[in-house]
């Protein structure tokens, strides 16, 4: 991913997906970190920081991540490569802008609290602390719902109790959002995040539902070849045949009134 130096796009806080942790909001220390056991990420936790991802959300709205999800593209300021780690690739692509302005250095690279419209130092400092580490929170079990990665039938699905989604589950399908991740890598979705910005196929607006919202823009291309129709809309067959017609409609409309969380 390429930072862009724009002033970057809030993510609404309605797209956040919640962790399921089995822990009630009202004791977690991390109400948007998974964690059952209640241990606390490898780094200091600031105040205003409900991911626990180690920035706060005066930070996070300037870089443009989302500041209620700890991990995943656009989510942790420390990943400027949306790889999980923060490592040398992230630190190479902050320090090519030292002693930039931001703008025109991308808002991305200032991450020290309070952002000062410079990437300098400060930023470096901040970025290192984190070096070495991962977002992902729970060793061999990507959901973190207790349930390691070999024995989870939704490895991307939080569900210690591994009670399937209220639709069917094709194969290869790891976040068991009901859309292979075939489908989601044609369609530009993520294939290993159930909910969330540009996550479930069938969410084309990002709200965690799938409803008449989603299915009218889907509809009003109808019949358009893929390009240059949007491959986001051509969710059907499987593997995706490049247009949208009926087959995407009636998948969609499987999955009318659900929701991703």
């Amino acid at each position: 991913m390429t930072a862009s130096s724009a002033r970057p796009r809030l993510v609404p806080r309605s797209t956040a997906q919640p962790r399921s942790d089995g822990v009630t909001d009202g004791s977690d220390n991390c109400q948007r970190w998974p964690n059952a056991a209640q241990n606390l990420p490898p780094w200091p936790v600031p105040t205003n920081d409900p991911d626990c991802d180690g920035f706060s959300n005066v930070v996070e709205s300037s870089a443009g991540t989302d500041s209620l999800v700890h991990c995943g593209a656009d989510a942790w300021p420390a990943d400027v490569n949306n790889d999980t780690f923060s490592d040398i690739s992230d630190v190479s692509a902050l320090t090519a802008y030292f002693g930039s302005p931001v703008p025109p250095a991308p808002y991305r690279y200032n991450i020290a609290d309070p952002p000062d419209g410079f990437v300098d130092i400060t930023d470096i400092s901040k970025l290192t602390g984190f070096f070495g580490d991962s977002c992902i929170p729970c060793a061999n079990d990507f959901d973190c719902d207790a349930v390691l990665n070999a024995a989870d039938n939704c490895p991307n699905w939080p569900n210690h109790a591994q009670n399937l989604p209220p639709w069917l589950v094709p194969a290869n399908d790891p976040d068991c959002d009901g859309l292979s991740a075939a489908v989601e890598t044609s369609a530009g979705t993520n294939p290993i995040m159930h909910c969330g910005t540009n996550a479930w196929p069938t969410d084309l607006n990002n709200d965690g539902s799938s409803d008449i919202a989603d299915i009218s823009p889907l509809t009003a291309n109808y019949g358009r070849s893929v390009p240059p129709g949007p491959a986001r809309y051509d969710i059907a067959p499987d593997p995706p045949d490049g247009v949208v017609d009926v087959r995407d409609i009636v998948r969609m409309y499987g999955f009318f009134g659900e929701t991703c969380n």
